[in-house]
């Protein structure tokens, strides 16, 4: 039953990553003098709702397996180490060691949060 919620809230971080992958991406191409309704028309933007709206449905199953003050950490610190490691690949956004250290703290607390 842990390895089911630990998918399902591993898959809802990548969906979340994805999806505000996709809205950076987003914001960085959109054209600005577009008004605001044709700006979220665009592909990254409406995709970026699709991978949200996938984070929630399968962020709800993991709470039908786990309980929320284990799901939700890991949800968060998965996404947050998520993101910075793609944010360096596709955005060419810098890391240090602090970013570094803090993957370290991140990755122990979700370890610890699933020890019984």
């Amino acid at each position: 039953m842990i390895f089911n919620s630990i998918f399902y809230v591993l898959l809802a971080a990548v969906f979340n990553v994805i999806g505000n992958l996709l809205l950076k991406q987003h914001a960085l191409t959109v054209n600005k003098e577009l008004n605001f309704f044709l700006q979220i028309l665009s592909f990254n933007f409406l995709f970026s709702i699709l991978f949200f709206g996938l984070n929630l449905i399968a962020f709800s199953k993991a709470l039908e397996l786990t309980s929320i003050n284990i799901a939700y950490p890991t949800l968060i610190g998965a996404s947050i180490i998520l993101i910075i490691l793609f944010s360096t690949i596709l955005f060419k956004e810098s890391i240090n060691l602090y970013n570094l250290f803090g993957f370290f703290l991140i990755i122990t607390g979700i370890l610890l949060a699933y020890i019984k």
